[in-house]
């Protein structure tokens, strides 16, 4: 089963325009009340930082896949080799951290004492409740 952030990418595309607008003003707002050579640097940095964050939060949406498996749950950043597994046996404690969204994020707690955070995550409490399943079995 394929742990997805679809509900979340959504979300983030409709605050897009939001976004747009308050940097529209904040720039106005810069250009009508500070030197120009200034409110042009800041409004450039601005613009950047908004497009970065944005952009953080598809890639963490899109390329950060969590898969389980029959007796693992695998972790891996899309297109980098690295994975982590944490076995279901390992797993102490699942808990589901609603939001008033359509997500939720889940923090795995290890018997080592480790907490593994799932940010935004669709069917959250699905999620939770397979996991907590096979950790029985």
């Amino acid at each position: 089963m394929k742990i997805t952030r679809d509900n979340h990418a959504h979300y983030m595309g409709k605050l897009a325009p939001l976004l747009l607008i308050a940097y529209v003003a904040q720039a106005w707002c810069y250009y009508r009340f500070v030197s120009p050579a200034l409110a042009y640097d800041i409004s450039v940095f601005l613009g950047i930082g908004i497009v970065l964050i944005a952009g953080a939060f598809l890639a963490h949406d899109t390329l950060y896949q969590g898969t389980l498996h029959a007796n693992h749950l695998e972790l891996k950043l899309f297109p980098f080799p690295f994975k982590d597994e944490i076995l279901f046996r390992d797993i102490e404690e699942v808990k589901v951290i609603p939001t008033r969204y359509p997500f939720s994020h889940i923090k795995l707690t290890t018997d080592e004492g480790k907490n593994v955070w799932l940010y935004n995550i669709d069917n959250a409490q699905e999620v939770s409740d397979k996991l907590k399943g096979r950790r029985n079995q």
